[in-house]
C-alpha cells in the first residue's frame, strides 16, 4: 500500500514538473499558471531554495501553517512551524539535493488544523542547465487514512485524474470515480474487464507496448498519446507504475490518465508567443536562432537579408505611432508575399530579417532583392498628410562552412549600412571589397583605442570670417596621425567611427584639445575668438554629456562664451525632447549652439523654432549649387531670411570662390568658412595667420 501511495505521489509530482516545464516559456503566464496549478492540488505544496527556505507555497500550505506568503517567504521550517519540527525535514532536503534523488516519508506536522500526519514527497528542482537550485514537495494528509481497509480507495478518489489498477494481463482490478467520468461510461462496475475494451482495440499496440516497457523496466513511466472518447479525439498523458508483491514480483500496473488537450494547445500558444513577433505574426529573434540551429549543419549556400525601412521615424513623427505599427504590419504581409519560401522574421523596430537555404545563384538573390524593394514601397496617408515608405537591404550569400549566424548578420548589417549611404531604397550584396572595408573598420576601432596614449589625435582648425574679412572663430576638425591610415580619407575614417559608434573613444580628447587651443589663442592675443566643436549622436545621448562639458570647462578654466557646439538634425532625432533640454542648459551657461548642415534633414524649419539655437550653418551642398539655377539661389535666400526672422545669424560653409562669397554677401549672410578664405590648418599655422593679420593691422 505504501508503494501505491508513493507511486501516486510520483505521478502527481511528475505531472507538476511537466506543467512547470511548459510554463517556464513565459514569465508572466508562468506565475499565474503555476500558482493556479499549485492551488488546485489538494495537498500542501511548496518550493524551497538550496538553503531550505520557502520561496512558494500553495493555499493548502498557508491554511495549515496559519501564515501568509509574505510571512513564509525566505523562512525555514523552524520558523514556519513555530519550532515544532525537528531537523528531519532539513535532513531530507539535503539528502534530495546531494543525491539528486526523491524521498518519501511520513511526518506529523502540527498546525492550525491540529496535529496531522502527512505523507511527504520531496524531489530536486533543476534549472535549464541541470543545476539543482532547490527542492519541491507535496504533503498529503494521511491522518484519516490509517485504516488499511479504506486507504487505497480514498487515495484513488482524491486524485483528480482517472486512475485504475490492472493485473499483468490487463484486466481491471479497481478504478476511481474519475475513471468513469473521464471515459464517459455509466458508473457501474468495470472490474474484470480488459483495459482494451474501455480504451478501444484501435490503441492495442500502443497500450501493449507501454505495459511491456513498464513491466520490463520495473519503474514508473510516462507516455503521451491520442485516444478517442465519445467520438472526440483527445491528447492524454498516461503515467504507469508496476505493482510489486511482498516477494518483489510484479502483479499488476497502476495507471493514471489526464486529458492534456487544453494544456497542449496552451503549450503551442506559449511556444508561438515565445517564437513569434506579436505585431506582425512573423518570427522573432528567438525563432531566428532556432531556425539557424536547425539548418546549420546543412551543406548549402545561406542567403541572409537584413531589411531596414527608410524614413520610418518620419512616418511615426508625422502620422503617429499607430500608423507606424500599421505600416510594420503591412510591410510584414508584403514580405510574406515576396519571400514565401524563406524564413521571415522581425528583428524589432523597423528591421526585418529573411533567410534562404535554397538560392543557388547570385542572379536569384538579385531578382528577389529587386522584387522585395518594389513590393515594399507603400504610401501611407492620414487626413492631409502622407508618407512613402521604402526599404534598404543588406545581403550576404555564403556557404555555411562554419560561419555562425552572428557573423552572417554582421556582414548583412554592414551591407545594409552601405545601402543606406547610397541613398536608401536599394540593396547591397556583401562582397570582398566590403569585407576589406569591414576589416578596416575593425582595425580602426582597435587602433583608435590606443590612439590617446600614443598621442595620435590632433586637430586642425578652419577659420570663420565676418563680412569684412575678420576672423571671429574656428571650427575644430579631427585628424588622426597614424601612418597605417595615412591614405584613408579622414571623412571616411569619421564615417566609420560614426557607423561603428566608436567616436566616443576620442571625443573627450577632441573637446579638451579644442578648448585648450582657444584658451591659448584668446589669452595670447587678448581676444574672444569662438571655437566650434562638432557633437555626435552618441555624445549628446550620453546621460553625462552636460556634466562632462561642465567638468571640461572647469578643468581648463575657460569662458563658456568662447565655446560653440555644432549639432545636426540627425544628432537630435533620438529622444529629441531630452536633447533639447541638454542644449538649453548648455546655452544658458553661455555656450553657443549651432545647427550644422541646415537644410539636409526633413524638418529643419521645425528645429529652428524648437531648438535653443545661437546660429544656423548652411550646408556646402546648397552653397555649391547657387549657380545651378534660380531655385537653389532662392532656397538659400529663404533659409537666410527665415533664420534672420528668428534672430539667428547664418554661417555659410564651404565657400570656395569669390563669386559664391559675393552672392552670399548680397543675401546678408553673417559669417563664412571655406577654402576661399582658408583651409583647415594646424594650431601653429593659426598663430602665424593671426600674427600676419595683427601686423597688417598695424
Amino acid at each position: 500500500m505504501k508503494l501505491k501511495k508513493r507511486s501516486k505521489k510520483n505521478l502527481l509530482i511528475q505531472k507538476l514538473r511537466e506543467e512547470i516545464k511548459i510554463l517556464k516559456q513565459d514569465n508572466f503566464e508562468q506565475d499565474i499558471q503555476l500558482k493556479t496549478l499549485m492551488n488546485n492540488i489538494p495537498y500542501m505544496t511548496w518550493f524551497k531554495d538550496k538553503n531550505s527556505n520557502y520561496i512558494m507555497v500553495n493555499d493548502a500550505f498557508k491554511s495549515h501553517s496559519g501564515k501568509n506568503m509574505e510571512t513564509i517567504y525566505g523562512k525555514s521550517d523552524d520558523f514556519v512551524w513555530d519550532g515544532m519540527l525537528g531537523e528531519k525535514c532539513r535532513e531530507y532536503d539535503l539528502d534530495v539535493m546531494e543525491k539528486n534523488t526523491q524521498v518519501v516519508f511520513d511526518e506529523v506536522i502540527p498546525g492550525k488544523q491540529g496535529y496531522r500526519e502527512f505523507n511527504i514527497y520531496k524531489a530536486p528542482v533543476h534549472d535549464y542547465e541541470g543545476t539543482i537550485i532547490g527542492t519541491v514537495g507535496i504533503a498529503k494528509d494521511i491522518t484519516d487514512l490509517k485504516n488499511e481497509n479504506t486507504k487505497v480507495n480514498i487515495i484513488m478518489e482524491n486524485i483528480p485524474s482517472a486512475v485504475w489498477l490492472n493485473d499483468v494481463d490487463g484486466n481491471i482490478l479497481n478504478v476511481n470515480s474519475k475513471f468513469y467520468e473521464f471515459f464517459k461510461i455509466p458508473n457501474q462496475s468495470v472490474i474484470g474487464e480488459n483495459v482494451l475494451k474501455i480504451v478501444g482495440e484501435k490503441f492495442k499496440n500502443e497500450i501493449e507496448t507501454e505495459n511491456r516497457l513498464v513491466l520490463t523496466k520495473r519503474k514508473t513511466m510516462s507516455f503521451e498519446r491520442k485516444i478517442v472518447i465519445d467520438k472526440e479525439e483527445k491528447i492524454v498523458s498516461v503515467h504507469k507504475t508496476p505493482v510489486l508483491d511482498l516477494e518483489n514480483k510484479i502483479i499488476g500496473i497502476v495507471g493514471m490518465m489526464q486529458d492534456i488537450t487544453k494544456s497542449k494547445k496552451t503549450q503551442e500558444k506559449i511556444e508561438k508567443l515565445v517564437y513569434t513577433d506579436t505585431l506582425t505574426d512573423l518570427g522573432n529573434r528567438r525563432a531566428l536562432y532556432k531556425y539557424f540551429n536547425e539548418i546549420k549543419d546543412k551543406d548549402c549556400i545561406l542567403t541572409v537579408m537584413t531589411i531596414d525601412l527608410d524614413n520610418f521615424k518620419k512616418l511615426n513623427d508625422s502620422l503617429g505611432h499607430h500608423m507606424g505599427d500599421k505600416a510594420i504590419i503591412i510591410i510584414g504581409e508584403k514580405l510574406k508575399e515576396s519571400c514565401a519560401d524563406g524564413f521571415i522574421g522581425r528583428n524589432g523596430g523597423d528591421e526585418f530579417i529573411i533567410i534562404w537555404d535554397n538560392l543557388n545563384s547570385i542572379e536569384e538573390v538579385k531578382k528577389i532583392s529587386e522584387k522585395i524593394l518594389s513590393n515594399i514601397v507603400t504610401e501611407f496617408r492620414k487626413e492631409d498628410k502622407f508618407n512613402v515608405v521604402s526599404a534598404s537591404i543588406g545581403v550576404v550569400s555564403e556557404k555555411l562552412d562554419g560561419n555562425n549566424l552572428v557573423t552572417l548578420l554582421m556582414k548583412a548589417d554592414f551591407a545594409l549600412y552601405e545601402a543606406k549611404d547610397l541613398g536608401k531604397n536599394c540593396y547591397v550584396i556583401y562582397t570582398q571589397e566590403l569585407e576589406e572595408k569591414r576589416i578596416l573598420s575593425i582595425d580602426i576601432e582597435q587602433d583608435l583605442k590606443k590612439s590617446i596614449e600614443r598621442d595620435e589625435i590632433h586637430l586642425h582648425y578652419q577659420p570663420q570670417y565676418t563680412n569684412d574679412g575678420k576672423i571671429f572663430g574656428f571650427e575644430a576638425l579631427f585628424r588622426w596621425k597614424n601612418e597605417k591610415y595615412s591614405k584613408v580619407p579622414v571623412l571616411e575614417i569619421i564615417k566609420i567611427m560614426e557607423n561603428q559608434n566608436i567616436l566616443y573613444i576620442v571625443s573627450d580628447s577632441i573637446i579638451e584639445k579644442a578648448l585648450t587651443f582657444i584658451k591659448r589663442i584668446n589669452k595670447k592675443y587678448n581676444t574672444e575668438y569662438l571655437i566650434s566643436i562638432n557633437i555626435s549622436t552618441l555624445e549628446i545621448m550620453d546621460r553625462d554629456f552636460v556634466p562632462k562639458i561642465k567638468n571640461l570647462l572647469n578643468k581648463i578654466d575657460i569662458n563658456p562664451k568662447w565655446v560653440g557646439l555644432e549639432i545636426t538634425e540627425t544628432t537630435l532625432m533620438k529622444d529629441m525632447d531630452k536633447n533639447i533640454e541638454k542644449l538649453k542648459e548648455l546655452k544658458d551657461m553661455g555656450i553657443r549652439i549651432s545647427l550644422d548642415d541646415f537644410g539636409t534633414g526633413y524638418s529643419s524649419f521645425n528645429y529652428l523654432i524648437r531648438l535653443p539655437l545661437s546660429e544656423v550653418k548652411i550646408d556646402r551642398s546648397f552653397v555649391s549649387k547657387i549657380f545651378m539655377g534660380n531655385e537653389y539661389e532662392k532656397l538659400v535666400k529663404l533659409i537666410i531670411d527665415l533664420s534672420h526672422s528668428l534672430n539667428l545669424p547664418v554661417v555659410a560653409e564651404g565657400v570656395e570662390t569669390v563669386e559664391e562669397f559675393n552672392i552670399l554677401k548680397n543675401m546678408n549672410t553673417d559669417y563664412y568658412q571655406g577654402y576661399y578664405f582658408s583651409k583647415p590648418i594646424e594650431e601653429e599655422k593659426i598663430i602665424e595667420l593671426i600674427d600676419n593679420i595683427e601686423k597688417a593691422g598695424q
